[in-house]
């Protein structure tokens, strides 16, 4: 992290500690403060909001909390609901594309690290299996 992010989040701890929520860092989850930012983290409450200043200080996403929100956002994009099935082989599917770009090219200084891009991966092998699906009924 840099020093400003280092900053941010010792302002977040010192909130934390004024709102009386220091309760709050027993629980271990996570999210991606780094693409919804410091302030919306502030904003949010209760364990989630103690995971996300954990995840920002610690530098990202702890197992099913990182799957979860990338099938929120998968949701969000698609703007439906994506079948448990689908979502498993599609989610491995993404997840070795992304693994794959990240050996080739890098991390592009994480941009391709955050929710939002595996997100967009996932719905990309979606679409394609949808695709391939509607050729082959």
């Amino acid at each position: 992290m840099n020093k400003k992010t280092v900053r941010r989040v010792q302002a977040g701890f010192r909130v934390l500690y004024g709102l009386g929520a220091l309760i709050l860092l027993g629980s271990v989850g996570a999210c991606d403060c780094g693409s919804i930012g410091i302030k919306q983290c502030l904003i949010q409450a209760g364990a989630g909001f103690a995971a996300c200043v954990i995840g920002a200080m610690f530098g990202g996403l702890v197992g099913s909390s990182r799957e979860k929100r990338v099938r929120e956002e998968v949701s969000c994009i698609m703007g439906r609901d994506v079948s448990d099935h689908t979502w498993v082989e599609m989610y491995a599917r993404a997840q070795k594309k992304l693994r794959c770009i990240i050996t080739r090219y890098g991390d592009a200084n994480g941009a391709r690290r955050t929710i939002g891009y595996l997100a967009q991966l996932t719905v990309e092998a979606i679409q394609d299996q949808d695709f391939t699906d509607s050729l082959e009924a």
